[in-house]
C-alpha cells in the first residue's frame, strides 16, 4: 500500500508529476478516440460516478471526496441531472 501506483524514473518510489499523468491521459484519449477534454480530474469524478452508480453508501463517497454536504457530491457527480433524466425517460406520457 505504500507504493505508488504510476512510479516516476526518477528515484526510488517516487510518483509521476501531475502533468506528465496529464499528458499520459491525453495520449490516451486521442489513441481511442475520445474527443471530449480529458483531464486528471477526470479520473476522480468517474470513480466518484461509478461509486455512486454501483451503490455505495453516498455519505462515504460524499466524504472520499471531501465535500461539504450531499448535494454538493450529487451536483459534482451530475446524479440530479441523470435522475431528472430517468424521470422524464419513465413517464411513458
Amino acid at each position: 500500500m505504500s507504493d505508488y501506483i504510476f512510479k516516476s524514473r526518477e528515484g526510488d518510489n517516487k510518483p509521476i508529476t501531475r502533468q506528465q499523468a496529464l499528458i499520459i491521459l491525453k495520449e490516451a484519449a486521442e489513441v481511442v478516440d475520445i474527443k471530449e477534454n480529458v483531464g486528471t480530474h477526470s479520473l476522480r469524478k468517474t470513480w466518484g460516478y461509478h461509486a455512486w452508480k454501483s451503490g455505495f453508501n453516498p455519505a462515504l463517497i460524499m466524504e472520499t471526496l471531501n465535500h461539504s454536504n450531499l448535494s454538493v457530491t450529487k451536483r459534482y457527480l451530475g446524479i440530479r441531472q441523470d435522475e431528472i433524466n430517468d424521470l422524464y425517460d419513465n413517464l411513458n406520457i
